[in-house]
């Protein structure tokens, strides 16, 4: 089985040289959808305050395949806005 490892975090995701077995590609996304979910459920406001959180998923040579990603898109009317007044 391949090899994959999994970066996470927000503008630069933290890498991870543990790498995990998983039958293909397909695997590994599902993978990477399910720590994203858990970055976001472990603290939900980083990603208000950071804007991005992404799991970036890696063979085991270390080249990226592909990154799931959350963001968060402000309009103008949100402009100079943050907390509670924001929402």
């Amino acid at each position: 089985m391949p090899l994959y490892q999994f970066h996470s975090g927000a503008h630069e995701p933290r890498r991870d040289s543990t790498a995990i077995d998983l039958p293909d590609v397909d695997a590994a996304g599902r993978e990477a959808i399910r720590r994203l979910a858990e970055l976001l459920a472990s603290d939900p406001s980083a990603l208000w305050r950071e804007d991005i959180a992404s799991v970036v998923v890696a063979n085991e040579s270390g080249l990226t395949l592909f990154s799931v990603d959350a963001s968060v898109s402000r309009a103008p009317a949100l402009a100079g806005l943050r907390g509670p007044q924001a929402q």
